[in-house]
């Protein structure tokens, strides 16, 4: 069987389109056992599973896609801007369903997380001893 052969730049969005739909599938995982674990309601575990499920197929697409040599900005872009927004619409959802104050630590977190967390940040914008 003889294989197509990709140049390093092809070869690099492959494993990278890979990596990405593997990730995608681990937190899918990790994110629907927390949920069950923690008791979360049936629908918010689905409203996650059913957009979890989205975004693979979407990544899964886009691996198949640049393992054949075509064309995936117009499903990169989608992707990107889902899996921003789901996080978002997630944080929304628990607001609206459980309760604010959990949906607002989420997002403490999620920043903390992201940009590398500490305190300083919010101290220097909260006034007094409010934050």
């Amino acid at each position: 069987m003889t294989g197509r052969a990709y140049a390093a730049r092809e070869r690099l969005e492959i494993n990278g389109s890979f990596t990405c739909l593997i990730l995608f599938i681990v937190i899918g995982i990790v994110a629907i056992t927390f949920q069950v674990i923690a008791h979360v309601r049936l629908f918010n575990v689905m409203f996650s599973a059913v957009f979890l499920a989205i975004m693979v197929f979407l990544a899964f697409l886009i691996f198949r896609r640049k393992k054949r040599g075509a064309s995936t900005a117009a499903l990169e872009w989608p992707v990107g801007c889902l899996s921003i927004s789901i996080a978002m619409l997630t944080k929304i959802n628990y607001g609206r369903t459980l309760d604010w104050t959990y949906a607002a630590w989420g997002f403490v977190q999620g920043e903390e997380t992201f940009f590398g967390g500490g305190d300083f940040r919010w101290r220097s914008i909260c006034p007094g001893n409010f934050c």
